[in-house]
């Protein structure tokens, strides 16, 4: 049965040196997406969407609340009991739902939770597989996608007037724009905004980050930097 976030091409037929690496990778990102944005009710998306959900639903409730306290009404009037109640119940559901998300990972499989935290902490372990090989080609994107858009280029049917106009593929092993769109890699491009990929090796003191950040050229087994991962999980 396909799932939601399954690749389409076998890694067979991707553009990828590493196939051992890129299948854990499929593994962990399959399980990352569906922790993130899954269709289980207590995924972070669904998680988060009912914290701000019931948050707006308290304010419109609140907003009533102030004009029935100073435009009163004959018609209008809130229970004391009541009211009192539903202030601890939203309380206590969104303090529950930030614990939640905040919950640290656990041993036990059994006592695990669908966490932010143990998200973030995950992908940090396996960094090393996120390498630019794995992130633009996971899924059958070329890697050398200048030699891919040449080759779709030169494939144009001519006229006389010289204009082709032709759909352009987005999956595939001739989807050359979008491997560019995914992970440029020529220097001084203009939409080059991916961070430097360092390898396993370099220690993270050594990474630079904010205006000192650079990029790098080309390279294929290079991970995504620990600094980087940091930034995200520790803002």
């Amino acid at each position: 049965m396909t799932r939601r976030f399954d690749c389409t091409y076998p890694i067979v037929e991707c553009d990828i040196v590493d196939k051992a690496s890129v299948k854990i990778y499929r593994e962990k990102r399959l399980r990352w997406l569906e922790w993130l944005n899954g269709d289980d009710p207590y995924s972070i998306f669904h998680q988060i969407y009912s914290l701000v959900w019931d948050y707006a639903l308290f304010c419109a409730v609140n907003e009533l609340r102030r004009i029935a306290f100073t435009e009163p009404s004959e018609s209008v009037a809130f229970n004391g009991s009541v009211i009192n109640l539903f202030d601890a119940g939203f309380v206590v559901t969104q303090a529950t739902a930030i614990r939640r998300l905040i919950e640290k990972s656990k041993s036990d499989p059994k006592l695990a939770v669908i966490s932010l935290r143990s998200v973030l902490a995950d992908i940090e372990e396996s960094r090393h597989l996120i390498t630019r090989e794995n992130c633009v080609c996971l899924d059958g994107l070329p890697y050398d996608y200048e030699t891919v858009s040449q080759q779709w280029v030169s494939a144009l049917p001519s006229n006389s007037d010289g204009v082709h106009v032709r759909w352009l593929p987005t999956s595939g092993p001739t989807a050359w724009h979008m491997s560019e769109w995914s992970c440029p890699y020529k220097a001084g491009h203009p939409s080059n905004v991916m961070p430097v990929f360092y390898t396993p090796s370099v220690t993270p003191s050594s990474i630079p980050y904010g205006d000192d950040i650079h990029y790098s050229p080309r390279t294929r087994m290079k991970a995504i930097p620990l600094r980087f991962v940091h930034r995200v999980r520790y803002g």
